[in-house]
């Protein structure tokens, strides 16, 4: 049961498992593509390719709002080491905020 917007109604919430699945389904494919699109980046910057670090900002901008939903569960700092060297580290995510990424749809 949930109360409705103005309280003057009570709305029923029901999910089934299968629309549960579903949606953790689509859940773990958006991870899986930021995953795959912050390991390219990471393979453009190691091959010198992505250089400039306000460049790679505003890559990695434009993948956390494409991959909005997956966003969240990622952690990225882009640092540079040198001047004209940019670097990600090499782990971008950690466990806990994938799993409690997962069981939003539960």
């Amino acid at each position: 049961m949930v109360p409705g917007p103005d309280g003057d109604e009570t709305f029923v919430l029901a999910r089934s498992a299968d629309c549960r699945k579903k949606e953790q389904a689509m859940h773990q494919r958006f991870l899986d593509r930021m995953e795959e699109a912050l390991t390219k980046m990471r393979a453009s910057i190691e091959s010198r390719r992505l250089k400039d670090e306000a460049v790679a900002q505003r890559r990695l901008g434009r993948l956390q709002e494409r991959y909005s939903r997956a966003a969240g569960a990622f952690e990225v700092k882009i640092a540079t080491s040198e001047p004209n060297v940019t670097r990600l580290p090499s782990r971008m995510a950690s466990a806990a905020p994938l799993r409690q990424y997962g069981g939003l749809a539960s």
